[in-house]
Formats: structure tokens, sequence, C-alpha cells
């Protein structure tokens, strides 16, 4: 977990409240289960999907076929991030 959570301050630049990260990377698998058992949301691994920051301590190689360009904007994260910021907290 710990991996995690520093992979993800480092690609947030630390926008992101420390324990909103912290509850994200020790309750997402929880909020897939829920998910999964009380929508039509579906969740499927993709072993070989890219990494956009495999530089970053944490960060896994890119061995996926596509770039982030065709997968993601580019401005994914200051969106994110902006996004978080709104939100206050549990």
């Amino acid at each position: 977990m710990e991996e995690a959570i520093r992979y993800i301050k480092a690609v947030t630049h630390g926008e992101i409240d420390d324990g909103r990260i912290e509850a994200y990377v020790e309750h997402g698998r929880e909020m897939v289960e829920y998910l999964e058992r009380h929508s039509r949301v579906r969740f499927e691994a993709q072993p070989h999907y890219a990494d956009y920051y495999p530089e970053v301590e944490g960060g896994k190689p890119v061995t996926a076929p596509w770039t982030r360009s065709r997968s993601m904007p580019p401005n994914w994260v200051r969106n994110f991030c902006a996004c978080a910021r709104r939100r206050p907290a549990p």
C-alpha cells in the first residue's frame, strides 16, 4: 500500500489531500466490490494496460500497444485534482 500511496502522491503533485489518497488505496477494492454488487457496473483488470508515469517510484513499464495520447487526455491529472479539491474529504 505504501508504494501505491507514494505513486499517487507523485503523479498528483501534492494536489490531493493525503487522507483522500490513503482512503482510495485502502478502500478501493471494497468500492469496486460494492459497485458490482449494487449496480450493473463491472470492472475488469487490464494486466497490460499502459502506465503513463513509469518513471515515477511505483510506476510500471509501458507494455500496452496504445499510447497516452490515444487513451487519456493529457490534462487528466489536472482535471482529477481540481475535482477532488472541490469535494471535502470524508
